[in-house]
């Protein structure tokens, strides 16, 4: 989880155009603040934090993921 929300932070801003494109930047900032707050509870949070917020970066993961192949 770690992992993918670095990747989320670094790696969004890349596909800015695409994401604007498909009307979904709302959606990616959500997920890039979430994913910062990840990272920040890792390193600075309690495990119960910690594992609150990957459960919620996994559900706006999968919300993501949803809405993304919904627009096919």
């Amino acid at each position: 989880m770690f992992q993918l929300a670095y990747a989320g932070l670094r790696y969004v801003n890349y596909f800015a155009d695409e994401i604007e494109r498909v009307g979904m930047t709302e959606e990616f900032k959500s997920f890039q603040r979430l994913a910062y707050d990840l990272l920040e509870t890792h390193a600075y949070g309690t495990e119960d934090e910690f594992k609150q917020l990957a459960n919620e970066f996994e559900e706006k993961i999968n919300q993501l993921v949803e809405k993304f192949y919904s627009l096919k």
